[in-house]
């Protein structure tokens, strides 16, 4: 829908809240990252699909969410669950080869300056 259309179609205000008892309070925390207002749009597909052109998210904060939305219709927000990455243990080999470069490294830049510092 374009910009403009929008401006002249009415506009239904909803405040949807975002801490019934069935939501379980693992997905209210701070890993849901993005809420987005939807309407369901019988004319999309063969059998209607969730529709965010619809619906205008005003603001989204932890216990609740604004929409605007253009149609009457059934409405609903989409949340984006975001784990955090699980990242694996370090192998000892890896671990071992990074220390012994940075010893390296260090033991070089030492010499190098005494090397200058001599000659100066």
């Amino acid at each position: 829908m374009v910009g403009w259309a929008k401006k002249l179609r009415p506009r239904y205000v909803l405040d949807l809240m975002n801490t019934k008892s069935y939501i379980p309070k693992l997905y209210l925390s701070e890993q849901i990252k993005q809420r987005e207002c939807v309407a369901w749009n019988e004319k999309l597909g063969s059998h209607g699909a969730w529709d965010a052109d619809l619906c205008t998210t005003v603001l989204t904060v932890q216990t609740e969410t604004v929409c605007e939305c253009y149609i009457f219709s059934t409405f609903s927000i989409i949340a984006e669950y975001v784990e955090k990455p699980v990242l694996p243990d370090e192998l000892l080999w890896i671990s071992a080869i990074k220390y012994i470069g940075f010893t390296l490294s260090i033991m070089l830049l030492l010499f190098l300056a005494g090397i200058i510092v001599v000659n100066l």
